[in-house]
């Protein structure tokens, strides 16, 4: 199958007599054929036209090149009709075929050209015909668009040698892409237009990790324009503490790029650009940075542990933080299939060691409280005693019942000891028979390298003594 685009309309009905008299009369077409003819190879095709007036002389065109007769062409006139008559069709017959009316001059002085614009920029179709003061109309496909003041703005201006028509679409848009064509005094020009997309590579979804900066990037034509960053509903363009905005120009048109700091869960949600009213949106999905976030952790004093948590691939400065003061103790990181694992150890836990404990990576937290039970539940109290008394330390600790060692002044004493376990933990006992003034001193009892201390006081009998003396 070929096709023909037959631009007789177009052509012939734009032609007007020269003479002074009468120079704005047309040659109206009785009958002329159809724009566009398709048929099929080795077929014939008759193109008929019939004149109002058979005043001048016609000329059979083709490709805007003169056709004479030859084996498989005829033309014919008889009369106001004319016909040009092509038998069989052949694959070089395909093109545009007219009929010019020689001496007459064209209507339109400068047709309708096809258009390919960029969207939401203003398109104008422009044309210039001979100096005839008549109603024109414009139309797109089949519906009439003269009138539609919303979307579209008319123009004449008059010149010296005619007219200039306009017709400006605003804010091009997809909807508009197709045909438009303009008639005037039954003579009609077209033309196409196609519109091309903005943004020559869109914004895309991005799937984040939490405490990452995440970037946005998308691409336009070499358009000048506004450029504003939404998140959802909201303008987010001039939030210099949470993003970052870029233009990047190149050669073929700019480069825009949307950075988030440091990532959070808040975060997740639909980014868009708008640029000279269109938009282009994507949505960010953020992922949790923490797959294992550290856990509280119940210990007796004295006990070692450690604080652990498991995080996603992503690498960052690791801080360390007890009660909101920054620790300065090593931490170990290890590196899995999945992520890392960091780990804060504590050894022979003091209560004082007790309290809220977090790590902070890219910004990002997790936290945990460390509860640090006392080991001994009644400690060693101080004594005084007159010499020549029995005196006896006492305290109780919980949790297993393992070996203690007690010391006066910081040197072990191997004075007689009691160790007693009961339901709620161990009594533990240190007796001195009968107690001397050299007694007198510190004690301190040890467990789990946890102490308990207290002083003992002797004092002189100074009865016995003048009693002795």
């Amino acid at each position: 199958m070929y096709s023909r685009d037959n631009k007789d309309k177009n052509q012939s009905q734009t032609q007007y007599s020269p003479r002074k008299d009468n120079i704005s009369s047309p040659a109206y077409f009785i009958l002329e054929p159809t724009d566009e003819i398709t048929i099929f190879e080795g077929h014939f095709v008759r193109l008929e036209y019939k004149l109002l007036i058979n005043r001048f002389p016609i000329e059979f065109k083709k490709n805007n090149c003169s056709i004479e007769k030859a084996d498989h062409i005829d033309i014919t006139e008889t009369g106001r009709s004319k016909t040009l008559l092509i038998e069989p069709i052949g694959l070089d017959d395909a093109g545009e075929y007219c009929m010019d009316v020689a001496g007459v001059k064209k209507l339109f002085k400068r047709p309708l050209t096809d258009i390919k614009h960029i969207e939401s920029l203003h398109t104008i179709f422009e044309c210039e015909t001979e100096k005839e003061n008549s109603e024109v109309e414009w139309f797109k496909e089949d519906d009439q668009i003269t009138h539609n003041t919303t979307k579209y703005e008319t123009e004449k201006i008059e010149t010296e040698q005619g007219y200039i028509y306009k017709l400006k679409i605003k804010y091009t848009n997809f909807g508009d892409k197709g045909n438009y064509r303009i008639g005037k005094k039954g003579i009609w020009k077209k033309a196409a237009l196609d519109v091309q997309d903005l943004f020559k590579r869109p914004l895309k979804d991005i799937k984040s990790i939490q405490g990452s900066h995440t970037i946005f990037e998308c691409e336009t034509e070499k358009v000048n324009g506004a450029v504003e960053w939404f998140k959802e509903k909201d303008n987010i363009t001039h939030n210099t503490t949470k993003y970052e905005t870029e233009k990047i120009e190149t050669e073929q048109g700019y480069i825009y790029k949307l950075k988030i700091k440091y990532t959070n869960l808040e975060d997740k949600g639909n980014y868009r650009i708008e640029k000279i009213g269109i938009w282009k949106e994507a949505s960010l999905n953020v992922q949790v940075l923490f797959i294992r976030p550290l856990q509280d952790i119940t210990i007796l004093e004295g006990s070692h542990t450690a604080f652990e948590c498991e995080t996603e691939k992503e690498d960052g400065v690791v801080n360390w933080f007890k009660d909101d003061v920054k620790l300065t103790v090593d931490s170990t990181k290890q590196e899995t299939d999945q992520g890392y694992i960091y780990k804060l150890e504590i050894k022979h836990a003091l209560v004082k060691d007790g309290g809220s404990y977090r790590i902070e990576i890219n910004c990002i937290r997790s936290e945990a409280d460390l509860e640090v039970e006392g080991l001994f539940k009644r400690q060693l109290e101080n004594k005084t005693i007159m010499e020549g008394l029995d005196i006896q330390f006492e305290c109780e600790t919980v949790g297993k019942n393992t070996s203690v060692a007690w010391f006066k002044d910081g040197i072990l004493t191997e004075l007689d000891t009691e160790d007693t376990e009961t339901l709620a933990g161990n009594i533990h006992k240190l007796t001195i028979s009968p107690a001397r003034i050299q007694d007198s001193g510190t004690y301190w009892i040890v467990k789990n390298d946890i102490r308990s201390e207290a002083v003992l006081d002797v004092k002189v009998d100074k009865k016995r003594e003048e009693e002795w003396n």
